[in-house]
């Protein structure tokens, strides 16, 4: 996957994000973005992959709405997000994005 760097992407306090096979690494955080959040971002781009990119957007969006409305914090909200649950489950196996089962994050839609 190609890294970018970028003074203003992500938004502040997160260090990087996945779109369409990019990783943007936030300059001021690049010290953080190690081989864990890597994978972590990985995942993300197998998961929009198999989603066809724009259905994982707009999924994630419906999703961390509901969440939102249901935790009423932004941090438990996108915690509990079902891509979130699985990429943060298994960012420590750094071939786990190769090796996933298409969708496993379905398991995560309905568990707290």
């Amino acid at each position: 996957m190609k890294k970018v760097y970028s003074k203003h992407f992500p938004k502040k306090g997160y260090v990087a994000i996945s779109l369409f096979g990019i990783i943007f690494i936030r300059k001021e955080s690049k010290w953080r973005f190690n081989k864990v959040v890597e994978s972590h971002e990985k995942i993300h781009f197998a998961q929009q992959r198999e989603m066809l990119f724009l259905p994982f957007f707009v999924w994630y969006g419906v999703e961390y709405i509901v969440r939102l409305i249901i935790h009423k914090n932004h941090m438990k909200a996108y915690k509990s997000i079902s891509f979130e649950k699985e990429a943060y489950t298994f960012q420590k196996i750094s071939n786990y994005a190769e090796c996933r089962t298409p969708f496993s994050w379905l398991q995560y839609v309905f568990k707290k």
